[in-house]
């Protein structure tokens, strides 16, 4: 018989393998800035203001939005109120989400 270090030792292989097998979770996946030629934001978006607050929001934003509706990558919990309101954003275009989160996310 196996003594219970033995089978504590073995639950814990047994879990680093099945997660190795199993991948890493897409919500996992970090969001980056849209790449600078513009190829993640669709054509008909709304460029940024002038103020570097509002530039960077509309960036961020605009990151979000391609990982989650073009990519398929969703966080695992909302984490800020922005990233909330992307999620309600499931079936719309990129101009009628960026409106609906426009508050949440400080775009202007």
């Amino acid at each position: 018989m196996f003594t219970t270090k033995q089978l504590a030792v073995m639950a814990v292989l047994a879990v680093c393998l099945v997660a190795l097998l199993a991948g890493k979770p897409a919500g996992d996946a970090s969001v980056s800035p849209p790449r600078q030629d513009g190829h993640t934001r669709p054509a008909g978006a709304v460029e940024p203001g002038s103020g570097p607050g509002i530039r960077k929001a509309e960036e961020i934003f605009a990151a979000r939005y391609a990982a989650s509706y073009e990519k398929g990558i969703y966080p695992g919990l909302p984490v800020t109120m922005c990233e909330a309101k992307l999620l309600e954003c499931r079936g719309l275009g990129y101009a009628a989400c960026r409106e609906h989160c426009r508050q949440a996310c400080g775009l202007p």
